[in-house]
């Protein structure tokens, strides 16, 4: 009770300068009907596929989006004339949807409808759809296609995922996939089951080592390979992938159209009967907030300085950081794991607070008025902004 008791008196410490101000927030009444119209993103083939935009009639095609909950057709460019051709959906979740690609089809952008009438508009990337000997796979194991998305990851909150294909004569093909970094030092592997040929794959990389622990900030790769560590041969006419990934510890905290304000704003201004423990980010009222870094949070509550705020215990580094004026209270409480990039709440002007903005504060090891101190987080904002 002593530590929470100084803790609160110290808020009293924080640098707004005007009145508080409560943001009023709304609600809409919802209705029963259709729901919002089907967009669609991304299309990739799954089985019976050339590559992972490359399929034939017959192959199994998936695609993502938003709004798909309700989709009843995925219809594809017809060979002769002008009217799509519609192929029944096979599976369906509110994010995707698969088909199986009809006679008929030629290459081109698909469209999706639900069962409102309710259409997408076409597809920004075109499905190739070849000939069903181009399937014909004889030979050796050879790597047909792979991507890697997305090519940044933020520790703790997503993953890099590895869509591959591979086309293959053998009956059984084993392989390996490791994590390398630049100087060629292997963070990681995968040894998934005997992938089929011409079929698509996933691995996905969260950006741990072999302990466990986050990798260093930085730029790796995925390498395929036979189980002894062969590269994998490509097969004819597939060009060099680019599989690498960015992996970063930390993001910036504000997810919107911001800046960090004049000189007042910044860590060691003046206020009255103390200095400016933070750094000011302008931004909208309501502009999303997220943990610019992993751990358990400490505090969230209401001070009079403060407004809505939370604290959280960097996961691994002995730092804290503080977000001050949330519009509203964090739907995190006291004792709550965070991941990096998760959302904690949104911009506001609560508490002892002059215009809408997030008042952000990095502390030292042991912390929060632990003995920690506070510094500048500004150069840190800075970097965190420019690959966020």
């Amino acid at each position: 009770m002593a530590r929470l008791a100084a803790a609160s008196l110290a808020l009293l410490l924080l640098g707004g300068t005007g009145i508080a101000s409560a943001a009023a927030g709304g609600s809409s009444a919802g209705s029963v009907g259709a729901p919002e119209t089907p967009k669609l993103r991304d299309t990739i083939c799954l089985t019976s596929c050339i590559g992972l935009g490359k399929a034939v009639v017959g192959s199994t095609v998936q695609v993502s989006g938003a709004n798909m909950e309700a989709l009843s057709t995925i219809s594809f460019r017809p060979r002769h004339g002008h009217e799509r051709i519609a192929a029944p959906v096979t599976a369906v979740t509110p994010t995707s949807a698969q088909a199986v690609v009809p006679k008929g089809s030629r290459s081109g952008p698909l469209q999706v409808s639900d069962a409102y009438g309710q259409s997408s508009r076409l597809g920004k990337d075109s499905l190739l759809i070849r000939p069903p000997r181009s399937l014909r796979a004889t030979g050796p194991m050879h790597l047909t296609d792979a991507e890697v998305s997305p090519n940044k990851v933020f520790y703790g909150t997503r993953s890099a995922t590895l869509n591959y294909v591979i086309s293959s004569g053998q009956p059984a093909n084993e392989m390996r996939i490791d994590v390398v970094s630049p100087t060629g030092q292997v963070v990681q592997s995968f040894f998934p089951p005997a992938p089929a040929s011409n079929t698509t794959q996933s691995v996905a990389w969260n950006g741990s080592g072999f302990d466990g622990k986050p990798v260093a900030d930085g730029w790796y790769s995925f390498r395929i390979s036979t189980p002894d560590g062969q590269p994998l041969g490509r097969a004819k006419a597939s060009a060099e992938p680019n599989l690498g990934v960015a992996v970063f510890s930390f993001v910036f905290p504000v997810r919107g159209p911001h800046d960090f304000g004049g000189a007042g704003a910044g860590f060691g201004a003046g206020r009255a009967g103390h200095t400016h423990q933070g750094q000011d980010i302008m931004a909208p009222c309501g502009t999303k907030e997220v943990a610019a870094r992993g751990g358990t949070v400490q505090y969230a509550g209401y001070q009079g300085a403060a407004g809505n705020y939370i604290v959280i215990d960097q996961k691994g580094s002995g730092e804290d950081n503080m977000y001050a004026h949330l519009i509203a209270p964090s739907p995190l409480q006291t004792g709550d794991h965070v991941a990096t990039g998760q959302w904690i709440g949104n911009v506001g002007q609560t508490g002892d607070a002059v215009g809408c903005h997030l008042h952000f504060e990095v502390w030292t090891a042991p912390g929060w008025y632990e003995g920690g101190q506070p510094y500048d987080p500004l150069p840190l904002l800075e970097a965190w902004d420019k690959y966020s």
